[in-house]
């Protein structure tokens, strides 16, 4: 079976699939072994016998298979041959087409809001309003959103999306508005976020603040003023998607 497990690795590289290892031998030492003898080149956990994951999971034989689709949901299980071949490619594919996209970020210039400042890196995370970028060197260097130029706010918007799920939204490629950032209140009036409308999730209105954290507010706690205006800016969207 690892000879079947390295080829899908190596098959679905840059697209949205990773397969994710759970070993309970009794020793740390046997899994280790293992994973350098058989050349395994995916991500392994060792649990011991019995341990937390199998438990959580209610293991009872193994290889025991789960297919979570990108949603986080179990969709298969125990399926085998082609019928997993087949199963995979279909909930790759829905997350292809829902956005979703795998492998490394590719290098690319980033500027700084002034435009005086370079640096060629790819993108790595979001974190506490701070975008971490990868150098050449493969350092990561941490650079607060709001220092980023517009062009790269609007590049990392899309792939961000992506990563939180909101691939729906990505996929229409907006150019959001960063540098013309507005206020939204809620319905006493009394609270508002200064920020950029992103979309609406589930119910809710998605705003990014001035660091590019997410804010996830309920339509009906908005004030209506705030909301003609996000109906507004979806119109304004609509019409420069045609």
């Amino acid at each position: 079976m690892y000879g079947h497990e390295r080829s899908l690795v190596d098959e679905y590289s840059g697209r949205p699939f990773v397969l994710l290892g759970v070993n309970n031998d009794a020793k740390i030492a046997t899994v280790k072994k293992a994973i350098k003898k058989n050349n395994l080149n995916w991500r392994s956990w060792y649990d011991g016998k019995g341990g937390p994951i199998v438990r959580s999971y209610g293991i009872r034989s193994f290889p025991t298979i789960f297919l979570v689709d990108h949603h986080g949901i179990i969709r298969y299980k125990n399926v085998r041959g082609d019928k997993l071949d087949a199963a995979i490619e279909k909930l790759v594919k829905e997350a292809e087409d829902d956005g979703v996209t795998g492998g490394a970020e590719p290098a690319r210039e980033f500027t700084d809001s002034t435009g005086k400042h370079k640096m060629v890196a790819s993108y790595s995370s979001f974190e506490d309003g701070s975008v971490i970028l990868k150098s050449e060197d493969g350092a990561e260097i941490p650079i607060l959103w709001r220092k980023l130029s517009l062009a790269d706010q609007q590049y990392l918007a899309q792939i961000r999306l992506r990563a939180d799920d909101l691939g729906h939204i990505a996929k229409r490629n907006i150019a959001f508005e960063f540098d013309s950032p507005e206020q939204f209140t809620d319905v006493s009036g009394k609270h508002s976020i200064e920020g950029t409308y992103i979309g609406l999730y589930e119910g809710n209105v998605i705003i990014w603040d001035l660091n590019g954290k997410e804010i996830k507010v309920k339509r009906k706690k908005l004030d209506e003023q705030t909301l003609e205006r996000i109906r507004q800016i979806g119109k304004e969207r609509r019409k420069d998607a045609d």
